[in-house]
């Protein structure tokens, strides 16, 4: 219960994919759990070794996993075994029809627009690919800014908080080598690493 607790909390009010960030989050949590045993020295007959085990125990135990919750990332491995087989085509200029969703999902059906990328008109925020799932209609890319970092999956759009401020970005394809994204209103090739 308590991984899952501790996960959800550094996934939804933290969201930094950082091992430092990670780390200091976990110490923080530790320290709260320090006050349980606290109490338990205070109302049981324990000798203060136990205590100071316990205290080291539960620094060092949400410090890992403060670590590995903040440096999760998807698997190299698992990305390059599943190969593309949608790959957006760049010359082909002719709207296509709308594609149905999926069963049994809350998302909307997406038109498919050409993918004509033009340079952008004004200066964006550095945004990176930090890592890339190639896996049919579900792949996904993982953005880095300068101080947040997005998991989207393709067609989905998410607010990225840069520098400057907040940024939608919408992952619209996938190409061997780059990934195309619209950024507020202009569309962008990165490469894919």
């Amino acid at each position: 219960m308590i991984a899952f607790a501790f996960t959800g909390l550094y996934v939804s009010k933290v969201g930094l994919q950082s091992a430092a960030t990670g780390l200091s989050y976990g110490i923080v949590i530790g320290i709260l759990c320090v006050g349980v045993e606290l109490i338990r020295f205070a109302v049981e007959p324990l000798t203060t070794k136990i205590l100071w085990m316990w205290v080291a125990g539960d620094l060092l135990e949400f410090a890992l996993m403060g670590a590995l919750v903040g440096d999760l990332r998807p698997s190299a491995r698992e990305a390059e075994n599943h190969p593309v087989t949608e790959e957006v085509e760049q010359e082909d200029e002719t709207p296509k029809a709308p594609q149905p969703a999926a069963a049994a999902t809350n998302r909307t059906p997406l038109a498919v627009k050409s993918q004509t990328v033009k340079s952008p008109v004004e200066a964006l925020p550095p945004l990176s690919v930090k890592s890339l799932i190639r896996n049919k209609t579900r792949s996904s890319v993982t953005l880095q800014s300068d101080n947040d970092s997005r998991i989207l999956f393709l067609g989905d759009s998410e607010l990225v908080h840069t520098a400057t401020g907040p940024l939608k970005v919408r992952f619209d394809g996938l190409t061997n080598e780059f990934v195309l994204l619209t950024v507020g209103e202009q569309q962008v090739k990165l490469p894919a690493r």
